[in-house]
C-alpha cells in the first residue's frame, strides 16, 4: 500500500514538472513572437545621458540608472522613458564637446557662476561720428521745391504739378522726412543754416552710422550729441535716417536738428554723437556666455548641479550687455555665464576622447 502511494506521487510530481516545463517553453515562445512582431529595438541608452549607447540593457556607467531601449518604428521612445525618469534635457551635445562634471572646489577655484535663462529687453548703445552741415545742395533742393509749390495753376498748373512732386522726391533721397518736408511747406522758406547758421537758430547735424546698426535705428529715437573736449552734451530725437547706403563706406547718413542759442556750433564742426536703442522684451542671455568657435555659437547649460553639456545656440540680435536667443535653450534652464571658456576646454577635450563625465 504505501509503496503504491510512493509511485502515485511521484508520477505526480513528474507530470506537474513537464506541465511546468511546458508553460515555461510556451512563454518562451510567446515572448521571442511577441519582439518578432512588435519594434526592432537598435539600442538602450541613459535617460539622463542620451549619448550613451548599448546593443543590450543594463546600467548606465555614468550615474547607475537603468537604460531604456530605442526602437527602430519609434525614435521618441527614448524621450518618453527619459520624461518617466525626470531627465532635464534630451538634447544630444555637440559633436566634438562632451559633458564635464566639476566637484564644489573645483567650481569654486574657477569662479563657475550660473544664470536661468529670461526674457530681457536687449539695449544698444551705437556711437557714430557727426558733423554740423554745411549743405548747399540741400538748400538749392528747398528752394526749387517751395518755388514749384508756389508756381502751380494756370495752363502750366499739371506741368508744375510734376516739378513739385519731382522736387520733393529729391528731398527725400537728400534724406528729409515726410514731416520735414510738411514743415518747410508751412515755413515757407528754405533753412538757410544749412549754409551759415543765424545767431540761436537750430543747426542741422549729419552722422554716419554703419550698415549692421541700420536695424536697431529708427526715426524719433533719442540720441545724444557732445563737441569732444567742450563737456556740453545736446539732447534730441532723430529726425530721419537716408533711404540709401553709401556703397564704398557700406554707411548710412542719420539727420537731426540741436538747439543752439549761443552759437557755439559751426559748420563742419564734428560731435561724438551716442544713439541708444531698446526693444520689447524677449529671451536672451548674457553676452559673455556665449563661446564662439567661429563657426557656431555655444552656450553650456546645467543639466545637475556639477554637470554641464553644451548646447548649439541660434541667435539674433546683440546687444550691449545680451543677446537674443532663437533656438537652443529654454526660458528657466541654468546656463554658465562665467568659466564658460574652461569649460569648453575641458568638454573640447571629453569629446575628442578622452573620457565622457569623469568628475574632476
Amino acid at each position: 500500500m504505501n509503496r503504491r502511494i510512493g509511485i502515485f506521487l511521484l508520477a505526480s510530481l513528474a507530470l506537474l514538472g513537464c506541465k511546468d516545463r511546458g508553460n515555461a517553453a510556451k512563454t518562451e515562445t510567446n515572448n521571442a513572437e511577441r519582439e518578432k512582431s512588435g519594434p526592432k529595438i537598435e539600442y538602450y541608452t541613459c535617460s539622463m545621458h542620451p549619448f550613451i549607447r548599448q546593443d543590450g540593457p543594463g546600467n548606465c556607467p555614468i550615474c547607475g540608472m537603468k537604460l531604456v531601449p530605442v526602437y527602430a518604428q519609434s525614435a521618441g521612445a527614448a524621450q518618453d522613458g527619459a520624461h518617466e525618469h525626470g531627465a532635464e534635457s534630451q538634447v544630444m551635445p555637440p559633436q566634438g564637446r562632451g559633458p564635464v562634471v566639476l566637484d564644489e572646489a573645483k567650481r569654486q577655484l574657477i569662479g563657475v557662476r550660473t544664470e536661468a535663462v529670461t526674457k530681457h529687453r536687449i539695449a544698444r548703445e551705437i556711437d557714430a561720428a557727426g558733423r554740423v552741415a554745411s549743405d548747399p545742395d540741400l538748400l538749392v533742393a528747398q528752394s526749387d521745391y517751395l518755388v514749384a509749390l508756389r508756381s502751380g495753376g494756370g495752363e502750366l498748373g499739371g506741368l508744375q504739378g510734376g516739378f513739385a512732386q519731382a522736387a520733393k522726391r529729391r528731398l527725400l533721397l537728400l534724406g528729409m522726412s515726410e514731416a520735414q518736408i510738411a514743415e518747410l511747406r508751412r515755413r515757407g522758406r528754405p533753412d538757410f543754416n544749412l549754409l551759415v547758421p543765424e545767431p540761436g537758430q537750430k543747426v542741422l547735424v549729419y552722422a554716419s552710422v554703419f550698415e549692421s546698426d541700420l536695424p536697431w535705428i529708427e526715426a524719433g529715437m533719442p540720441l545724444s550729441a557732445e563737441v569732444p573736449g567742450a563737456g556740453t552734451v545736446y539732447t534730441t530725437n532723430l529726425d530721419s535716417v537716408d533711404p540709401t547706403l553709401n556703397p564704398a563706406t557700406r554707411t548710412a547718413t542719420l539727420r537731426f536738428s540741436l538747439s543752439n542759442p549761443e552759437g557755439k556750433l559751426k559748420p563742419d564742426m564734428y560731435l561724438k554723437v551716442r544713439l541708444k536703442s531698446e526693444g520689447e522684451p524677449v529671451l536672451a542671455i548674457p553676452s559673455e556666455s556665449v563661446v564662439d568657435t567661429g563657426l557656431r555659437q555655444l552656450a553650456y547649460l546645467e543639466v545637475a548641479p556639477g554637470r554641464y553639456e553644451a548646447r548649439e545656440l541660434k541667435l539674433g540680435r546683440r546687444g550691449t550687455a545680451f543677446v537674443e536667443v532663437l533656438e537652443g535653450l529654454k526660458e528657466g534652464d541654468r546656463i554658465v555665464v562665467n568659466g564658460n571658456f574652461l569649460i569648453d576646454s575641458e568638454s573640447r577635450l571629453r569629446g575628442a576622447g578622452g573620457g565622457e563625465g569623469h568628475q574632476h
